[in-house]
């Protein structure tokens, strides 16, 4: 999350009052109860991460995407939504995520910078290539939105802001993505339709996943019988299960890095 406010000076609404305010919702959040934790709150997409203040004011985060924001916070942009608050100030941070996120000009080396990004998220995850993390390995998850928002960046300046190109949703915006010519015409074997079809499957894998972990965890079981559950919770039946649900895997991961090799040509 990132809170954004706007200050109001005479009725008490500084930044301390929205600190406070804003340390108090996350303590709500995260506290642990009976029943377990609501939410583990991440707020290392502020403006400067963990360097920066807890609460920004909208003036402030206008300026930081305007001259110190990084390629990586242009991308968190792209995911971002209001939750709350009231009109005036919901309509100008979406204002701020259409001229940043898709009116700018990218730079050259967006593709190349966005890679290694990538790696070093894997770096910190510790993914390794003996385990399929459906989220972080390669052909996973993250390839796919990254790719995503790779297109929408790139080919969302032109698109207006409720267009589905401009989508927070991955899925709504590769569908947008689907009809635009200037990509069929820049990736001419880049089939966006099977792409958005792999990222669901993905996605349920990872809801069958968790429906019995209770980390939240998107690694592959390392055991056969384990891996044959989740398989016969996708549907595949007999012994030879999680062989199949496997094989299933490569080949979509395969389908997914490939479709990244040509729009980041790597």
């Amino acid at each position: 999350m990132i809170f954004v406010y706007q200050a109001n000076e005479s009725l008490g609404l500084n930044h301390v009052f929205f600190t406070r305010l804003a340390q108090r919702l996350i303590r709500a959040l995260s506290s642990a109860s009976d029943a377990g934790s609501l939410y583990d709150v991440d707020m290392e997409l502020r403006p400067s991460g963990a360097q920066g203040t807890l609460v920004v004011s909208a003036d402030a985060l206008d300026a930081y995407h305007a001259s110190a924001a990084e390629l990586w916070e242009r991308q968190a942009l792209l995911r971002g939504r209001p939750l709350t608050g009231n009109q005036e100030l919901q309509a100008r941070v979406l204002d701020m995520r259409e001229r940043y996120a898709f009116k700018r000009p990218l730079p050259d080396d967006a593709g190349q910078q966005m890679l290694v990004m990538r790696e070093r998220m894997n770096d910190a995850a510790n993914v390794t290539p003996s385990v399929v993390n459906i989220k972080l390995s390669p052909g996973g998850l993250v390839d796919v939105e990254f790719l995503t928002q790779y297109l929408q960046m790139r080919f969302g300046a032109n698109a207006n802001e409720n267009d589905l190109v401009c989508s927070q949703n991955t899925l709504l915006a590769l569908q947008g993505l689907e009809k635009s010519v200037a990509i069929l015409e820049r990736y001419p074997t880049l089939n966006l339709s099977v792409l958005g079809r792999d990222y669901c499957y993905l996605r349920r894998v990872e809801a069958r996943l968790r429906v019995s972990d209770v980390r939240a965890d998107s690694r592959l079981p390392d055991d056969e019988e384990s891996m044959r559950v989740l398989a016969r919770r996708l549907g595949f039946q007999g012994t030879q299960a999680g062989v199949q649900l496997r094989h299933e895997l490569e080949q979509l991961q395969l389908r997914v890095r490939t479709a990244s090799a040509e729009v980041f040509g790597s």
